[in-house]
């Protein structure tokens, strides 16, 4: 029932952030809850923003 049961598997790797501002701009899809990058995260926002510009991911 569990093929990977024992196995070295990094399940960390499945919810962690990029690790970076600028791995914002890789990503597929991101999602904010709660926040407003624009007066809490002004670096953060410029890198959303570029990558909606070039339609780069979906922000919900």
């Amino acid at each position: 029932p569990f093929p990977n049961a024992g196995a070295s598997i990094d399940l960390r790797s499945n919810y962690l952030f990029n690790g970076t501002i600028a791995g914002i701009e890789h990503a597929d899809l991101v999602l904010l809850i709660g926040t407003n990058p624009r007066y809490e995260a002004p670096v953060l926002n410029a890198r959303i923003r570029k990558a909606l510009v070039e339609f780069l991911f979906c922000l919900v």
